[in-house]
């Protein structure tokens, strides 16, 4: 029996769309030039920020809709130096070449020049209209935001319930960099790892990091006692330490807990070797009050610690 032989797609039946006939290198190309990368995105409001020129800053989330204003400093993604900074608590080797971004990623804005904006309330909708063309298509520039972008999740707030709740499935395989963020909070005694959800997205990631804050002792009043606080922070790090050791399959996690002895003793058990610690310039300076972000650097109110006079 002789195959049939499936004649070339012409105007006459389907017609392949013109990006497909470029090899898959090209197509990733036009991808990052229409789809923002190497940004942050939150994932408690997945959404890019757009800084439109002479217009203020915007808001767009990634599936091109709710516009909403945003008043973060355009110079937020500003970097220091490389080099040991004598009031972040790490030694002087740390991993300083690895950590001065995340995987090249920024918290500045995705900058548009104002006859990119087709309304004055917002931009142009059809940035995203990539996504439509065919399922092919869509499926590799889903691959590049998500790919080439890296997100960041407050492990604190609900120990990964926006990760599964914001995100199918598919689109966290699809992510390759988290930043994960972690401080002592009075409930997160009670969080634990939901392994299925972690189980679809740390074994397809290239970076995984932990910016981990030790609790100090409180003084409101009625304030619980530094020990009590000590004890569900270990529960809540040992919870989701062990998870991660366990499905990083020999990946290393990346840690930045300030060089506090307890924290890191809790790491080490836990991990076996399979960390390094870091020193995180995207979440760590501010969460730990480190370089620009540190009390003499003018970023804080005189009066008010912990209100940024920048923020206000």
């Amino acid at each position: 029996m002789t195959m049939a032989v499936q004649p070339t797609p012409t105007t006459g039946n389907v017609q392949m769309p013109g990006l497909l006939r470029l090899p898959l290198e090209l197509r990733n190309q036009v991808y990052r030039y229409l789809i923002p990368i190497k940004r942050i995105i939150e994932v408690s409001d997945p959404r890019f920020k757009y800084r439109i020129s002479n217009k203020g800053t915007l808001g767009l989330d990634i599936a091109g809709l709710d516009i909403e204003e945003d008043v973060s400093d355009p110079d937020d993604s500003r970097l220091e130096q490389e080099g040991g900074d004598p009031e972040s608590g790490l030694l002087e080797d740390t991993h300083m070449k690895d950590v001065a971004d995340f995987g090249g990623c920024t918290d500045s804005a995705y900058e548009i020049v104002w006859n990119q904006v087709t309304t004055s309330w917002g931009t142009d909708r059809k940035k995203n209209s990539i996504f439509l063309v065919c399922k092919q298509i869509s499926n590799e520039a889903l691959d590049v935001m998500y790919g080439e972008n890296a997100f960041r999740h407050y492990l604190h707030a609900d120990g990964g319930l926006r990760l599964k709740r914001n995100f199918t499935d598919a689109n966290r395989r699809r992510m390759r960099m988290l930043l994960l963020t972690a401080q002592h909070r009075g409930w997160i005694g009670g969080i634990t790892p939901d392994i299925a959800m972690w189980s679809s997205i740390i074994p397809t990631l290239n970076i995984l990091r932990l910016v981990a804050e030790q609790p100090v002792q409180e003084t409101y009043l009625n304030a619980p006692p530094l020990e009590k606080s000590m004890e569900s922070w270990f529960m809540f790090m040992q919870a989701f330490l062990n998870c991660f050791h366990h499905l990083l399959e020999g990946k290393l996690l990346e840690v930045d807990f300030n060089g506090k002895t307890e924290t890191g003793e809790v790491v080490k058990e836990c991990m076996l070797g399979g960390y390094r610690e870091v020193r995180c310039r995207l979440s760590g300076d501010l969460i730990f009050r480190r370089g620009r972000f540190s009390y003499s650097s003018g970023y804080w109110d005189d009066d008010y610690h912990g209100f940024g006079s920048w923020d206000a």
